[in-house]
């Protein structure tokens, strides 16, 4: 993909279809169709030598004898002729193609090689390919449909993206007939040049687009993807349907696509880290189109509900509370207001059941009562047909209600007929209609997660309980001694140094051979002991007698130390053997299981919950991808069954919940240095209330990995970028640290701008009145290192305190290439050189991160700003009275 806008794709000017016809039963024919029917008033010019006119226009016999080159080229030709023509519109300079020829993977068993050498010649010509085996795209409001869907989809709010013509076309046809409105519907296909994270920045500048629906069934290049949709899910939300869930599904996701898709869990684990939601079926999807489309999302889990019969709310209400809702506490004030509608022998509480003789009027109060109550956050109508209440006057009123109030309103109307005038009415007033009171409360749910996703990513880490040192040297000559000697396995001492290098510790131990050095270890360690066979070879040593635990006595120990040997030479174990551990014998209240292995689309992922023998009776884990923080660790924990028992359970002693949540911090930074690590695991990490300590760990390692590739490459997400941090001495003498900000600096950014004058805020923000808000700092520190770059100059008091002088920043576009530069620095170091640091190093960083073009714009009065950027060779132009323009190419 070259071209990050796809405004020749989505948005042409002009289109030529190569292969168009007017024969049914082809792809090329319903897209020859559907363009000439639809509103679309730009150029269109079709190309086949087998015609000379189609639908009264001019049909070329090739692409060189049309009038003009087209923004979009459409091929719907053979799938042997698609290299060809493609090649033909990238020597014609059109930029961008759509190819809807399909069948191609499973008739050539050479697909794979036939995919890459086209996506190859689109990128070699800077032509956007979407395809190959699309199912075409619409833009409504463009009056555009180069789809195979006959129908021109309406306009909307919601943007639709599919790998799947199957799905496309089921949407489609959904949508159709239910008046639900896109923004864009695109059918992907197989995606082998344009990928899900370039649609998801082209859309997040679209002002038109509110939301963003994806049906995935694969995904390549995951960490661009996470990134672009992490950036889109601060504003709006992105929900995904996530195909092939089981082994069997996702077998045959790879036999269609050749992708590997790894266990689903992961998944859900990485769209939970960049607030996408993940809805589990298909009609789910559906209705999300509706209601993230129509509605207002919910602050809170508060939901009333307002029904004339008890059964779809006793329904309705089971849902929302297995599912993590909660019913709307009424203030006295509404159970009054309450009151007037509900006969008195009836019990009012929520739901609200009024009576099948209900009207419109008792709708109507009730409904307003739940809505003006603070406990409420949402509002469920359901409505079951009865003479009582008039339908269409009902969704009248239902839908000027949902329009004067900044709360969700959610209907369900029970009917049985698919579509009634009331329905319509609804509809057309931006009231999502549900048939059954669960799908309502399902969405309801989902529009909730969104707030929360929304919260989530603006959430500000708490700052670590001590420093974080690790000693990654010692680290990496661990590993690679155990390379050099052709092992991939590490055995449990080995391991556990390699632990102790981030600050995870295991019980005092010595690695003996004889029974003298057993006996002389466990005298200095202290009994009780554990003796444990050392292996790298040997899987599970406790299977071959190789574990013998809580040796109280020197005779004790004598015994176990033989009967261990007499296993080692009943086996034949003797060369599989590395010596025997003499271990500090150890008893906490709970046990964890944690560790981590390579995801074939995210990388490295960690695995967190019971530990010891409940790891295998309870299946208790949650999954997260590293680098984590400390709000990370603590939602990891939380979404764990053992929670609740490391809180303290029925008078059971609670462990400081900091203590797991930094363990899991420095395993996270273990497994973000070394890509060599193939697999890590803990089990136990013993902990109680002083604290934990692993008592069994291993570790295999991955003798394939490319070193080249740099230290982050097994990465999906961004970690902090050490390799910036350095010390600069000022004029006067003083020193600061120039480093990438942290999202654990929100308190100091707070500060920092608290320290500018009006004047400089109006300098930096072009306002006079900044209010600075937590969700505003959290933008400034919160940040992906992928698309932004942010440097601090931190400086420390006497007291050793820490305080932020100034800042700088790029803000990259989605490329990578270009960078919009900002800079503030505090009043008080005015003049000692805050600001030439900081720009010299971020134009450092910006060289090193292959940024090629800077710019900015500043006031014309910003005197100082323009002196550093003239200093550093910007070139400036006037855009008006007030402002000026800078950029300097790298």
């Amino acid at each position: 993909m070259t071209n990050q806008t796809f405004t020749e794709l989505f948005r042409p000017e002009s289109i030529a279809v190569i292969g168009a016809t007017d024969v049914p039963g082809t792809a090329a024919f319903k897209i020859t169709r559907n363009l000439v029917k639809s509103e679309y008033d730009g150029k269109v010019m079709f190309i086949n030598p087998l015609h000379t006119e189609l639908y009264g226009r001019t049909c070329y016999r090739h692409l060189r004898d049309i009038p003009e080159v087209p923004d979009l080229a459409v091929l719907a030709v053979a799938t042997e002729d698609l290299t060809e023509q493609a090649e033909i519109c990238g020597k014609a300079g059109i930029k961008a193609v759509m190819i809807v020829s399909g069948g191609y993977r499973e008739a050539d068993e050479g697909a794979s090689v036939f995919e890459t050498e086209l996506t190859a010649l689109c990128r070699h010509y800077g032509m956007n390919m979407l395809g190959p085996e699309s199912f075409g795209f619409q833009t409504p409001d463009f009056g555009l449909n180069l789809s195979l869907f006959p129908k021109p989809l309406q306009t909307g709010s919601v943007a639709f993206i599919s790998q799947s013509k199957a799905v496309s076309e089921m949407v489609a046809e959904w949508a159709y007939y239910e008046h639900i409105g896109f923004s864009y519907f695109i059918s992907g296909g197989m995606m082998t040049d344009i990928h899900f994270y370039q649609i998801i920045d082209f859309l997040s500048e679209d002002f038109r687009t509110e939301c963003i629906l994806l049906y995935m069934e694969t995904l390549d290049r995951a960490r661009e993807f996470l990134s672009a949709a992490r950036e889109y899910t601060r504003r709006r939300p992105i929900v995904v349907f996530k195909a092939g869930k089981t082994l069997p599904g996702a077998d045959i996701i790879y036999s269609n696509r050749g992708f590997e898709n790894g266990t689903h869990a992961i998944f859900s684990a990485a769209f939970r880290r960049v607030g996408i939601i993940e809805v589990h079926t298909l009609l789910q999807l559906f209705n999300s189109a509706e209601a993230f489309g129509k509605q207002k999302k919910p602050e809170g889990n508060r939901l009333a509900i307002v029904t004339n019969a008890a059964s779809p709310g006793i329904v309705a209400t089971d849902y929302l509370l297995q599912h993590g809702g909660s019913l709307a506490n009424f203030s006295d004030l509404t159970l009054q207001k309450l009151s007037a509608v509900i006969p008195l022998q009836r019990r009012i509480s929520n739901p609200v059941d009024l009576y099948a003789a209900a009207g419109v009027k008792e709708y109507q109060k009730a409904v307003l009562s739940c809505l003006y109550d603070a406990n409420t956050d949402a509002v469920l109508v359901i409505y079951t047909p009865t003479k009582a209440a008039e339908e269409n006057k009902l969704a009248n009123i239902l839908v000027k209600i949902a329009r004067s109030t900044d709360k969700t309103v959610l209907v369900c109307w029970i009917s049985r007929r698919d579509k009634t005038e009331s329905k319509i009415i609804l509809e057309n007033g931006d009231l999502p209609v549900y048939h059954f009171p669960e799908n309502a409360v399902n969405i309801f749910l989902r529009m909730y997660e969104s707030h929360l996703n929304e919260d989530m990513l603006y959430e500000t880490p708490s700052s670590l309980p001590e420093e974080f040192t690790r000693n990654r040297e010692s680290a990496r000559l661990v590993i690679e001694n155990a390379l050099r000697e052709n092992r991939t396995v590490l055995n449990e001492a080995e391991t556990q140094r390699l632990l102790s290098f981030y600050g995870i510790h295991s019980p005092e131990n010595r690695t003996v051979h004889t029974l003298k050095d057993a006996l002389a270890a466990a005298k200095i360690i202290g009994y009780p002991v554990v003796l444990k066979l050392l292996s790298s070879r040997i899987e599970h040593i406790s299977e071959v007698g190789g574990v013998h635990l809580n040796i109280g006595t020197s005779a004790q120990l004598k015994t176990a130390f033989q009967e261990m040997q007499n296993r080692i030479a009943e086996q034949n174990l003797s060369d599989k053997t590395e010596g025997i551990l003499v271990e500090k014998m150890v008893h906490k209240d709970y046990e964890l299981y944690v560790s981590a292995e390579k995801h074939p689309v995210f990388g490295p992922a960690i695995r967190f919950g019971m530990g010891g023998v409940a790891y295998d009776i309870y299946d208790d884990k949650e999954y997260g991808l590293p680098p984590l923080n400390m709000a990370l660790a603590r939602r990891m924990i939380e979404n764990t069954r053992i929670y609740k028992l490391l809180r303290g359970y029925r008078g059971s002693k609670p462990v400081r919940l900091t203590d797991v949540q930094f363990f899991l911090y420095r395993f996270s930074y273990l497994v973000t240095d070394f890509p060599q690590l193939a697999s890590i695991a803990i089990n136990p990490f013993a902990i109680d209330e002083d604290g934990g300590i692993v008592l069994n760990a291993r570790a295999v390692l991955d003798p394939h990995t490319d070193p080249k590739k740099g230290r982050y490459h097994h990465l999906v997400i961004s970690p902090y970028p050490e390799e910036f941090v350095s010390e600069v001495q000022l004029r006067s003498g003083i020193t600061v640290t120039l480093r990438p900000i942290r999202a654990e600096d929100e308190d100091a950014e707070r500060e920092l701008l608290e320290n500018l004058s009006d004047r400089s805020l109006y300098l930096r923000f072009f306002s006079k009145g900044i209010k600075v808000t937590h969700q505003m700092l959290s933008r400034f520190t919160n940040i992906d290192y992928d698309r932004e770059i942010a440097l601090v100059a931190e400086f420390s008091e006497e007291n050793g305190r820490k305080h932020l002088a100034g800042a700088v920043r790029l803000a990259l576009n989605p490329n990578g290439k270009e960078g919009e530069f900002a800079i503030a620095v505090r009043d008080d170091w005015h003049g000692r050189g805050v600001g030439s640091k900081l720009t010299n190093h971020i134009l450092e960083v910006a060289r090193t991160r292959g940024v090629r073009r800077i710019h900015a714009t500043l006031l014309s009065e910003n005197e100082a700003m323009l002196k550093l950027f003239k200093t550093r060779g910007f070139r400036t132009w006037k855009l008006d009275e007030d402002t000026i323009a800078a950029e300097k190419f790298l």
